[in-house]
């Protein structure tokens, strides 16, 4: 299921059109996704969702709170410029 998720992320961004200034997740992972025997952490995958925030307007991250180790939790929004201007609705 996560994976699956991921997969959709990772899709949607490839169809965004500022294609050129989205990171690549195998920059921060240090592998390609999918790879055999290769799994993003937890931290790599959050900052991922940070490089993603900063270099698109179609991408906002937003910490919900805390896990019960005391990590963040983050929500992430992907979607388009005009959706994101209106998410306060």
């Amino acid at each position: 299921m996560k994976k699956k998720l991921f997969s959709l992320i990772l899709a949607l961004l490839v169809l965004a059109p500022a294609f050129g200034q989205i990171p690549k997740p195998s920059a921060t992972f240090g592998f390609e996704p999918g790879a055999d025997y290769k799994m993003a952490t937890y931290d790599q995958m959050l900052a991922y969702y940070e490089k993603l925030d900063a270099a698109t307007d179609r991408v906002k991250v937003t910490e919900i709170g805390k896990s019960v180790r005391g990590r963040p939790i983050k929500l992430i929004f992907i979607s388009s410029e005009k959706n994101m201007k209106s998410l306060d609705k």
